[in-house]
């Protein structure tokens, strides 16, 4: 892979640099990411037989990618504030969603009961080690603390699938 894409890339740059107007950093990232898709083609066994010359299926890709960022770009460019509405919409519904699942597994947590509330607060919360907690709680030893922990959480993700999906 690295003879095909030192092979083909300043071939790349200077039509893509000259047709485009394209930075030479853009250019390379995109000739790499061009190669990158090309082995994963090849290694999933999407291309068995070539029409074209490697070059040129390798060009297409690449091309491809170009024209996708230039149109990324434009899009941002010609209203830069939806990119900024977007953004900070995005983030917005983020923190609800962050903040929503936070409450409930701290309510579901409560629910858990003992052990479960205890030694997952002092590992999760309170960054108790297995052996502090284990003597905290007086438990035989770590293993029998990690062993009630993944109970513990097995029994807090299926809530959080029933609730979350």
């Amino acid at each position: 892979m690295v003879g095909l894409y030192t092979r083909y890339r300043h071939q790349f740059l200077a039509w893509a640099l000259r047709k485009y107007n394209l930075s030479e950093e853009d250019g390379y990232d995109i000739f790499q990411d061009a190669v990158i898709a090309f082995y994963e083609n090849v290694k999933g066994g999407k291309i068995h037989q070539l029409n074209y010359t490697i070059k040129t299926y390798l060009f297409a890709i690449a091309k491809n990618l170009l024209l996708n960022k230039l149109k990324y770009n434009q899009r941002f460019k010609d209203h830069p504030d939806e990119f900024d509405h977007l953004i900070n919409e995005t983030h917005f519904e983020n923190d609800i969603i962050v903040n929503e699942k936070n409450q409930f597994v701290t309510a579901h947590l409560e629910k858990l009961g003992e052990p479960c509330h205890s030694i997952l607060k002092l590992f999760y919360y309170d960054s108790f080690s297995m052996e502090s907690i284990a003597t905290k709680l007086d438990y035989k030893n770590k293993d029998v603390v990690k062993s009630q922990k993944l109970r513990c959480i097995k029994e807090l993700r299926k809530a959080l699938v029933k609730a979350f999906g």
